[in-house]
């Protein structure tokens, strides 16, 4: 199972703007979830887009969370 980072960190990784990152999420270019208050991602996810593997999409269930549900 992948560990979930902040957008602080996956910013801090990959040179991006946690804003940017965050705008990726939410026009679903990048997958994410919000947990709370933060926006995460996940490390592979992460790689994948700035390698050109994320061309398409992402999908709602591309970063499920076990046992979450959206209400």
């Amino acid at each position: 199972m992948s560990q979930y980072i902040t957008l602080k960190e996956a910013a801090r990784i990959s040179g991006y703007h946690q804003d940017y990152l965050g705008q990726l999420i939410r026009s679903g270019k990048l997958p994410g979830r919000r947990l709370g208050k933060e926006w995460v991602t996940t490390v592979l996810v992460l790689a994948e887009y700035m390698n050109g593997k994320s061309k398409t999409p992402a999908s709602p269930k591309a970063l499920a969370l076990p046992g979450w549900r959206r209400h």
